[in-house]
């Protein structure tokens, strides 16, 4: 099956009728229509040339194209010719038909398609070299065209960065969920908290990775020497690369190239539980990602299940204090903690109530918890990869609850949508599936939640997408080349030296 055009470019008609009875020329139109070589169906709406008047061999000059999908090797070209002058209507002069092979149409060809006079049959013949002899006739009616296919490119519009999909596997905790894997080492925690190894972890990486070249080629053309240069310089500019790649986020944006904040847990993770497990090599295969990813995004969709099962629960329990208390301190500034003496007045529960989530607060609430896992890594690099995220994938709207609906519920749909961002970040780095360690990661994260709050207080939502913008608008606007120093004929005026 093919897709794509059919470009037809009609030429030239010639010996069309007059005689001693009628010695008016013709006043023509050409209409094409695409069909299929057996079943003679239509493929593709007839199109019309131009008319030409008072000619009996007119140029028509006219290029018709016709979008055809899915449609076989061998097709048809039937074309008709009427007549516009010599009655008050127009009536059916000519047929023909061109019987085309799509995959010999790669470049243009040129084909005499012989017509017929109407009522008689039309006969189909092959663009081959045996049309060409109707040229040299003066007697068989003809139109001439060039025929071109263009074929439809498929244009790939799958994101190479896209997360794992696990939509179709319908997960629930049951008891063939592991809660507590073995071999599970916290990494994410000893990032957090344990800088001597966080340090120890990030030089055995940058030593690893400093030599390696980049996981995507396009970046090397960042640091390429210019021309010209000599082999000192450029061994030099290598060396000088190397000794830049110090940090984690170094090597997060200069080595990895990562273009999505999965990407960042996953390759971290990897690395840091292989370092952990003594291992030299503190490499990843794209193999060995996925793997990981897919596992890690399964257990995530189960540490949400629990919460958002945690958070509708009449009882006391410590998991929802703590999802309560980051929500509060999100939306307000005022750490809430439920075993305190302290009581939230009206006005603040009031504007809990009432707060919404939007997508940008998403945006900024996962750059921090970002940011704050990897502080080496620049906050605008963190947003950056946020803004990603959320452009693939957009934030799910919540549907809106009845009062009746609302009535029930102990979470607002504002609040289980910031609990989800929250667990869909920390639920990547977490081992287990236990509350236990939910509430670690919360006491944890605490600071990076207060973090966006300030930051949204002092307007960072109207920074998204400026980085975009950014690097749309490279090249300014300007007024264009000033050409009053130059005459009609581009030459250089002459201004008068004396005057």
């Amino acid at each position: 099956m093919f897709s794509g055009s059919i470009e037809v470019e009609l030429l030239r008609g010639k010996n069309y009728p007059q005689t001693e009875d009628d010695p008016n020329p013709c006043t023509t139109q050409v209409t094409v229509v695409v069909t299929d070589f057996l079943s003679g169906a239509v493929l593709s709406p007839a199109q019309c040339s131009s008319i030409q008047p008072n000619s009996n061999a007119p140029f028509y000059n006219d290029t018709l194209s016709f979008k055809v999908q899915e449609v076989p090797e061998s097709l048809c070209l039937s074309v008709t010719v009427s007549e516009h002058s010599r009655k008050k209507a127009p009536f059916l002069l000519f047929s023909g038909k061109q019987a085309i092979g799509l995959s010999k149409l790669k470049a243009k060809q040129r084909v005499v398609i012989p017509l017929t006079r109407a009522g008689e049959q039309a006969q189909q013949i092959e663009a081959d070299g045996d049309a060409f002899d109707l040229e040299a006739s003066s007697m068989v009616p003809f139109v001439s065209a060039r025929l071109q296919f263009v074929k439809e490119k498929i244009v790939d519009a799958s994101d190479p960065y896209s997360d794992v999909d696990v939509s179709g596997k319908h997960l629930s905790l049951d008891g063939k969920s592991e809660l507590v894997p073995s071999g599970a080492q916290y990494v994410w925690l000893l990032l957090k908290s344990d800088k001597k190894w966080t340090s120890a972890y990030q030089f055995e990486l940058s030593a690893v990775w400093r030599s390696r070249p980049p996981l995507e080629a396009e970046v090397q053309a960042a640091v390429k020497t210019r021309r010209g240069t000599t082999g000192g310089a450029a061994a030099a500019a290598a060396a000088a690369e190397q000794e830049s790649t110090r940090t984690l986020g170094d090597i997060v944006t200069k080595k990895w190239c990562c273009h999505r904040t999965h990407q960042v847990l996953t390759r971290v993770c990897i690395t840091a539980e292989k370092y952990g497990s003594k291992f030299t090599d503190l490499t990843f295969t794209p193999k060995e990602e996925v793997e990981f990813r897919t596992n890690k995004k399964e257990r995530c969709i189960l540490l949400e299940q629990i919460c958002k099962n945690k958070l509708e629960d009449t009882g006391s329990n410590r998991l929802r204090d703590w999802l309560n208390r980051l929500w509060f301190l999100f939306v307000t500034g005022v750490d809430n903690d439920p075993a305190g003496p302290r009581t939230l007045s009206y006005e603040v529960r009031k504007a809990v109530h009432d707060a919404q989530f939007t997508e940008a607060d998403a945006i900024i609430v996962q750059a921090c918890l970002l940011f704050s896992l990897i502080p080496s890594l620049k906050y605008e690099i963190c947003q950056s990869l946020s803004e990603a995220d959320y452009l693939a994938v957009p934030l799910e709207k919540m549907r809106e609850l009845t009062g009746f609906e609302a009535s029930q519920r102990r979470a607002t749909p504002a609040q289980q949508q910031f609990t989800h961002v929250f667990i869909s970040f920390v639920g990547s780095l977490l081992d287990t599936l236990t509350e236990a360690e939910v509430v670690k990661a919360a006491t944890e994260f605490k600071s990076a939640i207060w973090d966006a709050q300030q930051r949204i207080a002092k307007g960072a939502k109207s920074t998204i997408g400026s980085q975009r913008r950014n690097e749309d608008g490279t090249f300014l606007k300007g007024d264009g080349i000033h050409i009053d120093h130059l005459d009609k004929l581009g030459r250089r005026k002459l201004n008068a030296k004396f005057t």
